[in-house]
C-alpha cells in the first residue's frame, strides 16, 4: 500500500547545480516552497543538509535516484534530511550519503503524517544512531529503499512507538551494513508506553541476520519477505536473495532469484505487469497464466517459459502448480507423449520439455492455473508445418488476429485449422471471419505440403470463445468432429446437441448461422449409425430429431448418407428430409483471400441455369468475365488467375466478383496482394 497524495500542486521549482534552473541548492528551493508546491532536482552531488518543516502536500523528487546524491555533513540538525511537523510530504528518488552525523541520516519528527518516502539509496553513511528515525508519525509509507554499506550503532529504522500509529514499509533491500548494528527495526516506547504503534513490512529483503526488536510495537506484521534467519509470516522465505551489483534479482542460465514474482499477490504489479518481486529493484520479464477447466480438453500453449536462453524446461517443473489445485491433471503433445499428475502416485509420463512454438492439450478434474515467468517468444519466430499430420502449434502474438491475417504466408497450403473454439477447412462452409486466434492457445493445422511461416499482421480482432451449453451436458474427448449446421427454421431453439446411441456428445448455442457443433466421440463409437440431434428451448424443454441431411461435396447436394465422425474431418448438415432439401443460390467466399496470384471462387445454384461470374475493380469497371454459360444444378468452382480479359496481370488491390443466375445475384469482395 502506497500513499497517493491527492490535491493540486502549486508552483514547480527546479534545482540544478549548473545554474540553469531556479536554484542551485535543494534547501534554497525548500525555503520558498509553500503547501502544494513541487521541487524537481537534477542529477548531481548536493553537499548539504535538508530541513523540511511545517509543509503540507509538498513533493521533493530527484530525477534519478542513483545519480541525484545528497551528501550530508555534520550540522545542527544532526540529520542529513529532517522532515518535521509535515503532512503528506513526498520525498523520493535520491541517494543519501554522509559522515560525521551525530544523530540519524533521515528523521521524521514532531508528528509527521501521511508522507511517502521512497526510491532512496542509503550508502556509505556513518552515524551513531540509525538511518531513519520516526517520531510519533502515523501512516507514513516507505517503499523501494536500499540500505548498503552503512555503519550505525543502533538500527536501520528507529521508531518511536506512539499509540495508534502505523508505519508501512514495502520493497526494502537491507544488506551489507555494519556488524555492530543492533536492529533493522527498533521500536522504542515513549514514556514507558507498551501499546506503541504497528509495524507493517512486505516484499522486503532483510539480510545478514539483523534483529527485529518487538518490545516497542503493538504488533509486527512481516509478510512476503526474504528474512535471513527467518520470520513467521505469510509468504516469508529465508534464502540467498541472489542479487547483482545493482541490487536486481539475478536470472541467468543457471540461477533464478527466489525473490522474482514472490511478493505479496495483493500488491500492485511491477512496472512490467508481472507479479511483484521481493526487494527494492524488480527484474523485468514476462508472465503468463495458462488455465485449464474442469472436465474439458483445453488447447493451450506456453508463450512464456521459465528460461531466457533455454526455452524448454521440464514439464513437471512448469506444471508443478497443479499439484496443490487438483487430484488429476494431464498434458499431452501431438506425438502422443504425455505427463499425468495423480495425487496418490505423483507424476508419470514421458513428455520431458515444453516449447512455446508448440501446442498442448490439457485435461483436469478441477480448474487450475499454471503461472510461468520468462520471456515471451518473439512474434517473428518462424513456425514449421509438416504435411500429412496434425501440427499442434502455439499462438504467441499478444494481439488476437484473424485466421486470414495470421496464416497469410501459407494460405495457399492450408487444408484445415482446428482450435478449442472453432474449426475451419478450405471448403469455406464456416466463415473465416469468425476464426480469431487467442494468445496462449493452441491450434491444430493441416497443410498440403511442408512449409513454414511467421504469424502475419493486420488489425486486431475480438475473438469468439466457445462456451459450454446449459441445456446439454457432455464429456469432451481429446479429439472432435466439427459439424457445421447451415440453417434451421425454428427461431425458438436456444441450443442444439448431437447424440450418438442416445448419449449427448456435444452441443452449441444457437447464434448466427452457420452453427458449429463439436462431436466428442470415443474411437469405438466413431462408426455409430444411431445419430440424432436435440433441440433445447429453455426451461428444460427439449425435442429430438433424426431428420437431417448431409452435404455431399461430389454431388453438391444434401443426401441421406450418415455422418462420418472422424477426428477433425468436417461435416455439413441441414435439418429436414433429404428429398425435401434442395440447393440454394449461394456465392461463397473466395479462397485464399488475400491471394497471389490465383484464387478459387465457389458457388451453388438450385436448378440448371445460365450463370454469369464477373470480376470488377474498385471503380466498378469490368476486369474479366470468368464464365457466362449454362450449368447444371449443384456446386461449382472457378479459378481466377489475377488477369483481365486480355490475359494481362492486374495490379494489387481490392476487387469485386459478382454472380448472376436468373433473377438472383450476389457480390463479394477480395484482395489481391503481390
Amino acid at each position: 500500500m502506497l500513499l497517493v497524495v491527492v490535491g493540486v500542486f502549486g508552483e514547480t521549482y527546479y534545482v540544478n547545480q549548473d545554474g540553469t534552473e531556479d536554484f542551485t541548492e535543494i534547501q534554497a528551493a525548500i525555503n520558498v516552497a509553500v503547501d502544494g508546491d513541487m521541487i524537481v532536482v537534477a542529477p548531481g552531488i548536493y553537499q548539504e543538509n535538508l530541513l523540511i518543516e511545517n509543509l503540507e502536500s509538498v513533493s521533493i523528487s530527484g530525477r534519478n535516484a542513483s545519480e541525484t546524491i545528497i551528501y550530508g555533513i555534520a550540522s545542527t540538525i544532526n540529520s542529513i534530511v529532517k522532515i518535521s511537523s509535515c503532512n503528506g510530504v513526498n520525498f523520493e528518488n535520491f541517494t543519501i550519503s554522509g559522515e560525521g552525523i551525530g544523530g540519524c541520516i533521515m528523521e521524521l519528527s514532531n508528528y509527521t503524517y501521511n508522507s511517502t518516502i521512497g526510491n532512496l539509496i542509503f550508502r556509505e553513511n556513518h552515524t551513531c544512531r540509525c538511518l531513519i528515525s520516526l517520531g510519533f508519525g502515523n501512516e507514513n509509507y516507505f517503499h523501494n529503499i536500499i540500505a548498503d554499506d552503512n555503519s550505525m550503532s543502533a538500527a536501520v529504522f528507529m521508531i518511536a512507538s506512539g499509540e495508534y500509529s502505523t508505519n508501512f514499509f514495502k520493497n526494502l533491500t537491507i544488506i551489507e551494513d555494519s556488524n555492530n548494528m543492533l536492529y533493522v527495526f527498533w521500536g522504542y516506547p515513549y514514556n514507558d508506553q507498551t501499546n506503541g504503534g504497528d509495524l507493517v513490512v512486505s516484499n522486503s529483503i532483510i539480510s545478514y541476520d539483523y534483529q527485529i526488536a518487538n518490545y516497542g510495537f503493538t504488533s509486527i506484521d512481516i509478510i512476503y519477505s526474504n528474512v535471513e534467519g527467518g520470520w513467521e509470516g505469510e509468504g516469508n522465505i529465508d534464502t540467498d536473495p541472489l542479487l547483482d551489483e545493482s541490487y536486481q534479482p539475478i536470472w541467468t542460465e543457471t540461477q533464478i532469484s527466489p525473490c522474482i514474482d514472490s511478493g505479496n499477490p495483493n500488491s500492485p504489479l511491477d512496472a512490467d505487469g508481472t507479479p511483484p518481486d521481493i526487494g527494492a529493484v524488480y527484474y523485468p520479464h514476462d508472465y503468463h497464466i495458462t488455465t485449464a477447466t474442469s472436465g474439458r480438453y483445453r488447447y493451450r500453449s506456453f508463450p512464456v517459459l521459465d528460461g531466457i536462453y533455454n526455452e524448454g524446461f521440464e514439464t513437471t517443473y512448469v506444471c508443478e502448480a497443479v499439484e496443490e489445485q487438483t487430484s488429476s491433471f494431464k498434458i499431452l503433445d501431438q506425438d502422443g507423449y504425455d505427463n499425468v499428475w495423480d495425487e496418490e502416485y505423483g507424476w508419470t509420463g514421458d513428455l520431458d520439455n515444453l516449447e512455446s512454438v508448440k501446442g498442448y492439450k490439457l485435461h483436469t478434474v478441477d480448474d487450475v492455473e499454471i503461472p510461468t515467468s520468462g520471456i515471451t517468444l518473439p512474434e517473428n519466430t518462424r513456425v514449421y508445418l509438416e504435411a500429412g499430420r496434425q501440427n499442434w502449434i502455439g499462438y504467441f502474438p499478444k494481439e488476437s488476429m484473424s485466421m486470414t491475417d495470421a496464416f497469410a504466408d501459407v494460405s495457399d497450403h492450408l487444408l484445415s485449422i482446428s482450435g478449442e473454439d472453432w474449426a475451419w477447412d478450405n471448403s469455406n462452409t464456416y466463415p473465416s471471419d469468425r476464426c480469431g486466434l487467442i494468445y496462449g492457445k493452441m491450434y491444430v493445422v493441416k497443410v498440403d505440403e511442408d512449409c513454414d511461416f511467421v504469424y502475419g499482421g493486420g488489425e486486431p480482432v475480438i475473438p469468439r470463445e466457445r462456451e459450454k451449453t446449459t441445456g446439454f451436458d457432455y464429456t469432451e474427448t481429446p479429439e472432435y468432429t466439427p459439424i457445421n449446421i447451415l440453417s434451421i427454421d425454428d427461431p425458438d431453439i436456444e441450443e442444439i446437441g448431437i447424440f450418438v446411441d442416445g448419449i449427448c456428445k456435444g452441443a452449441t448455442k444457437v447464434e448466427e448461422f452457420p452453427l458449429q457443433i463439436f462431436a466428442f466421440v470415443e474411437d469405438e463409437n466413431r462408426g455409430a449409425d444411431d445419430i440424432s440431434f436435440g433441440f433445447y428451448y429453455g426451461d428444460r424443454r427439449y425435442r429430438q430429431t433424426k431428420e437431417f441431411a448431409v452435404f455431399d461435396e461430389e454431388s453438391g447436394a444434401f443426401t441421406e448418407k450418415s455422418i462420418e465422425l472422424k477426428p477433425y474431418e468436417f461435416q455439413t448438415i441441414r435439418f429436414g428430409e433429404a428429398d425435401e432439401i434442395s440447393l440454394t443460390f449461394e456465392l461463397l467466399s473466395n479462397y485464399p483471400n488475400p491471394f497471389n496470384p490465383s484464387t478459387t471462387i465457389s458457388y451453388s445454384i438450385p436448378t440448371e441455369s445460365k450463370v454469369e461470374l464477373t470480376i470488377y475493380n474498385i471503380k466498378g469497371q469490368k476486369v474479366k468475365t470468368l464464365t457466362n454459360d449454362k450449368f447444371d444444378k449443384g456446386k461449382h468452382s472457378v479459378i481466377w488467375d489475377g488477369d483481365d480479359d486480355s490475359g494481362k496481370s492486374v495490379s494489387s488491390g481490392i476487387y469485386f466478383y459478382k454472380l448472376k443466375s436468373g433473377k438472383e445475384s450476389s457480390v463479394k469482395r477480395m484482395l489481391l496482394l503481390k
